[in-house]
């Protein structure tokens, strides 16, 4: 717990907020408001007023900030996200395979693995050549490491580069037993009272300040090794697919028979993009560090790579959507058939893990709590951006460093972490990265670099739309919405530990 503490202190230390956060006229501000209408408490009541909705938020912070973000882009961008999503589906290899890779490949559907493979092809990439481990440059010993006002006259080292049920809209992932389809003055911004462990403050700090604040991190002069990442194998046993371009049309329910596993999992085809980053291989030990609601476990459990697989969820309820997904897709046959016990669950705060696995894994996905565009877009419930949500929506980024970190610790030396969002928000993508790494830079002795996958997400680019914008991709890559594939928004960013 003390650990968290100091984690936490210093992670907010980089949001250098002290400069707006000392006027105590915003929260006698809000004291007044409260005083003089307590019900605004009571977010129903919002509603009754008249005042806007949490969608209706979301929609007006979206169109300032991101569109000061992607500026030309935005248009597209906003008109896909309003516009029907398209969905993959996940085969489930225990379960009749072939006859149902027949069935969706006759409705028209297209193989995931094969469009990677023809694009491969097509590119002329020797897929065995760029999987030869790159020369790792090693950074300074922290020992030698420059103090962060002396970063300005660090060089970076020179690389040679090669050439939706409610619930589940939530989770990011569709729900395969009950499939959904489906430039003006910002709006009034919320105060919240940072938490005494993180700032020692109890002031208010408006929104639209933090949100500025904290994008002016990404501007850090802090250098970071970038080494390029090959192109990986698509993994063999996995098989997705997907309707072709500009076709929406609806996949039917998963069935399974009395004694049987699910025929396919119904799912965003992005989010299978984290699993298929982290290029798993055979007797990898693999943490899921935010499991639920397990889409993105199956998919890693669907390539027969992991040796070991922990699925971890703060929550209790998420933990059991998990280990339903698991037993109805995988009817625990990897447990009982191999006699190991391959799959296990943990209900931890991911903040805490490297208390309990400490250096133990050789991957990690970190697919963190975010905005979760869509969702927020379209539902009033469980909607980050309701007025009495704003603390937690304001000390996102936070959690997210802190969880990235934890994900870093638990590695082995060797190992690679994949972070991963849901959302466009360039805060909680490569600023919540800079923010990690500005943190293991100044206050600890691991050494990372981060992986270049604009060379790995190349074979993608027939099915899936990244932005070309460098303002959100110094250290991921950033799918944004399309009308003809419209997947998405999901980020990815690749760190590797040294030691």
């Amino acid at each position: 717990m003390l650990k968290c503490q100091s984690t936490k202190l210093i992670l907010s230390r980089y949001l250098n907020l002290s400069a707006v956060a000392r006027s105590k006229i915003s929260k006698r501000r809000k004291d007044t408001k409260l005083k003089q209408s307590p019900n605004l408490r009571d977010p129903n009541v919002e509603a009754k007023q008249g005042k806007p909705t949490p969608t209706k938020l979301a929609q007006d912070f979206f169109d300032t900030h991101y569109k000061q973000t992607y500026g030309s882009e935005w248009h597209s961008i906003r008109l896909a996200l309003f516009s029907k999503p398209k969905f993959a589906v996940l085969v489930n290899n225990l379960s009749v395979k072939d006859e149902i890779i027949h069935d969706l490949k006759t409705l028209g559907c297209l193989s995931l693995k094969e469009l990677y493979n023809e694009e491969v092809q097509r590119l002329g990439i020797n897929v065995l050549d760029y999987n030869q481990t790159p020369q790792q440059i090693k950074l300074p010993s922290y020992n030698d490491r420059p103090s962060m006002q002396d970063l300005s006259d660090f060089e970076e080292p020179t690389i040679e580069h090669i050439s939706m049920s409610k619930e589940d809209a939530k989770d990011r992932l569709i729900d395969p037993e009950n499939i959904v389809m489906g430039g003006k003055e910002s709006i009034q911004m919320y105060e919240f009272v940072p938490s005494k462990e993180s700032l020692g403050l109890e002031d208010f700090v408006e929104e639209q300040d933090y949100y500025e604040k904290y994008s002016q991190s990404q501007n850090s002069n802090l250098k970071f090794e970038k080494i390029p990442e090959g192109v990986y194998e698509f993994p063999d046993k996995l098989e997705a697919f997907i309707h072709p371009y500009g076709v929406f049309d609806h996949f039917m329910a998963p069935t399974r028979p009395s004694d049987g596993a699910f025929n396919y999992y119904c799912l965003d085809a992005a989010s299978l993009i984290p699993v298929l980053m982290l290029d798993l291989k055979k007797g990898d030990e693999l943490l899921d560090m935010c499991a639920g609601p397990g889409g993105k476990s199956l998919a890693a459990m669907q390539t027969f790579k992991p040796q070991r697989i922990v699925c971890n969820d703060i929550d209790g309820s998420r933990i059991t959507r998990v280990k339903h997904v698991m037993q109805s897709y995988l009817c625990n046959r990897f447990n009982e058939e191999i006699g190991m016990n391959i799959i296990q669950y943990s209900k931890r705060d991911g903040q805490s893990l490297p208390n309990v696995f400490d250096q133990e894994f050789d991957k990690v996905l970190c697919d963190v709590p975010c905005y979760t565009d869509r969702h927020t877009l379209f539902q009033d419930d469980n909607n980050i951006f309701k007025s009495h949500m704003a603390k937690e929506r304001l000390r996102m980024p936070e959690l997210q460093a802190s969880l990235l970190l934890s994900s870093i610790k638990c590695l082995k030396p060797g190992g690679s972490v994949v972070y991963s969002t849901c959302t466009l928000s360039p805060m909680q993508n490569d600023g919540v990265v800079s923010l990690a790494l500005k943190f293991l830079w100044e206050e600890t002795s691991i050494d990372v670099s981060i992986c270049d996958l604009s060379e790995t997400i190349k074979p993608y680019k027939p099915f899936l739309n990244f932005s070309s914008n460098s303002k959100v991709t110094r250290f991921g890559q950033q799918i944004t919405p399309s009308i003809g594939e419209n997947s998405g928004p999901m980020y990815i960013a690749k760190i590797r530990r040294l030691s």
